[in-house]
This record gives C-alpha cells, structure tokens and sequence, in this order.
C-alpha cells in the first residue's frame, strides 16, 4: 500500500512549484498560499537621474522575458506581491554577468541611492514598489539575493 501511494506522488515529490516557474521562459506569474503572488521582473540597476548609473533601481518592468544571463547592470527577479504591494524581491544569481554581482551583491546589503517608486501592470491588477534611498540587508539563498521590503 506504501509502495503505491509513494509511487503515485512522486512526481509531485521531485518537481516544485518553484522549479517549475524557473523552466519557463517569459513571464511568470503564480499564486503561492503562503507567500502571495510571485511575478518574474526584469531590474535595470542604478539612479535613474543618473541615466541608470551608481547604485539603486532604475528600471523594474514585469516583462521579463529573456532566460539566462543579461548584459549590463540588469537582472531577473521574483517579485512577491500581497494586497497589490510587492513585499519581496529575489534577484536570480543565474541570470546576472559577474561585473553585476561583484558591483551590486558582493556585500550582503543592497544600496538605493535614490528613492523609487513604479507600478507595474500584470494581468489587469497593479501592484506597487516603493523604495526609500539607503542601505537594506539581503539574505542569500540558492537562487540568489532575497530582499524583503519590510526593511524600506
């Protein structure tokens, strides 16, 4: 009986949510009971009064649709939104060149030089960022950089 039930729910077993998103190419969005809405983004560092150069968000636009690793100061992330406010931002390792690593993610903190702030539009529904200028602490994880907003 134990044999069975394991091997119906294996494949459920060896593939999550998680890596699933991770295959897809394109956006993606899904629904996660525990941590809101994810939205896959694509982040352009740097001021934006400084022609996206220094340090902080220039550009954060959810039509992130290129795999694999970017040119320049831009990166892929996860976007976690509750109640239309993005509370959480994962930068993917994998999808960064190493000068962007060392210049932006070499420290375990992110460093916003100037305040930002954007909506962005997915599916129909908004969802807002909001950042203040300064110094906020990253958690690394497998994937990348976790940054939680509850630190702006």
């Amino acid at each position: 009986m134990n044999a069975i039930l394991i091997s119906l729910l294996w494949p459920f077993i060896m593939v999550s949510t998680g890596q699933l998103s991770s295959m897809v190419d394109g956006p993606v969005i899904e629904t996660r009971e525990d941590f809101g809405i994810v939205i896959r983004v694509e982040v352009e560092f740097g001021r934006k009064s400084r022609g996206c150069s220094d340090f902080g968000v220039c550009r954060f636009n959810s039509d992130a649709s290129i795999m694999g690793v970017l040119e320049g100061n831009r990166a892929i992330a996860e976007a976690t939104a509750e109640n239309g406010v993005i509370t959480n931002i994962t930068f993917l390792q994998a999808s960064m060149n190493a000068s962007t690593i060392k210049t932006y993610f070499s420290a375990d903190q992110f460093v916003v030089g100037e305040k930002f702030s954007t909506v962005i539009t997915y599916e129909g529904k908004q969802y807002k960022l909001n950042l203040k200028a300064g110094k906020f602490k990253l958690a690394k994880s497998p994937q990348g950089w976790s940054w939680g907003m509850s630190n702006t």
